[in-house]
């Protein structure tokens, strides 16, 4: 169907209330069961849980962009948790479900739909729990325009706080800014996070390489198996991407291109150490962790800044990131196909 076939003089319109006194369901419940972070109730309750006409004077321009993109933001972030940890149950429920080699010699039946279907949940689980904090950083790019290089609202990616978090902060000034104190207070909560050390290193890089890797080319991360002591089996992924194995391979009598090295050493090299279940609920746990760190330092900053005059430069650089397209139909558009 095309747009002009229908009445487009609409007498009356269905939408959510723009106007709350109490927390929506869906935000409660997900307090409730631990999936978000109380520094995120915290601040949709202090922003008059995102009802229209609250905005501060700090995020309230003329066109209500700025508070609109920051309730759009804060629901992504719920959305997004919400989503992440849906598909990892969903994931984790599917391990020991699809083919192994135990079960053919057995002559039990697998569900053979099992492991792709796993394998788009884990992907899913990537996806949405890394999108949230893209969404912490828009949070920070309105309230801290212009203080952190490369943090621009409306296009603002986790990875450009990553960069900054590997820098020591200035020596502040005699005379400290609002603002200034709170980026140091930003700093001072994230980085024991963000930048760990030991075997945690780079977690974030890692799960960054995943949800690329894995969304750019399909199948593209390998994994091993392994039969524990339990009877159990239990899926490692590499630490690396791409992971070749054929650099190991070799004819008999001939040198593999990557040197010989004894099978225990050469796993415990390239896989990291803990398996794919035991990772996902660690790296969820970590993450909402970290969100709940970050957002509890925006909502000290929404508490401050909330009187202040209005963010002229975060308005700038959310218009400027605005698109539009001339497409509005395929030509020959018509009857929408059958169900």
């Amino acid at each position: 169907m095309r747009l002009e076939d229908f009445d487009l003089n609409a007498h009356a319109v269905i939408m959510a209330p723009f106007v709350r006194n109490e927390p929506e369901p869906e935000w409660v419940a997900a307090k409730d069961s631990g999936i978000l972070p109380e520094s995120m109730f915290t601040l949709y309750t202090r922003s008059s849980y995102l009802s229209f006409g609250s905005a501060p004077s700090f995020l309230s321009d003329k066109d209500h962009f700025l508070f609109s993109y920051f309730g759009l933001v804060l629901r992504s972030i719920k959305d997004c948790l919400v989503e992440a940890d849906s598909e990892l149950q969903t994931f984790a429920a599917a391990q020991g479900k699809g083919y192994n080699p135990e079960k053919r010699l057995r002559g039990e039946n697998w569900d053979v739909e099992a492991d792709a279907n796993a394998r788009r949940n884990f992907q899913l689980f990537l996806m949405s729990l890394l999108a949230s904090l893209d969404g912490t950083a828009d949070l920070i790019a309105l309230f801290l325009t212009d203080s952190i290089k490369g943090l621009v609202v409306g296009r603002a990616v986790f990875s450009a706080i990553e960069t900054w978090l590997q820098i020591p902060l200035p020596s502040s000034s005699l005379v400290i800014t609002p603002q200034q104190q709170a980026l140091e207070d930003l700093y001072e909560r994230i980085k024991p996070i963000v930048c760990a050390q030991g075997e945690e290193q780079d977690w974030l890089k890692f799960a960054r390489i995943l949800r690329n890797k894995s969304a750019h080319i399909k199948n593209s991360v390998r994994s091993f198996v392994f039969k524990h002591s339990d009877q159990n089996l239990y899926t490692f992924l590499p630490a690396q991407w791409p992971f070749l194995w054929e650099q190991h391979m070799h004819a008999t009598g001939a040198v593999p291109p990557a040197g010989f090295k004894p099978m225990p050493q050469l796993l415990l090299d390239i896989l990291i150490h803990q398996d794919i279940v035991s990772y996902g609920h660690d790296l969820r746990d970590r993450i909402t962790t970290l969100l709940g760190a970050t957002v509890a330092a925006v909502d000290a900053m929404y508490l401050e800044f909330q009187s202040f005059p209005l963010n002229q430069a975060a308005l700038s650089q959310l218009v400027g990131n605005f698109e539009s397209t001339g497409f509005r139909a395929f030509q020959g558009s018509g009857q929408s196909p059958p169900p």
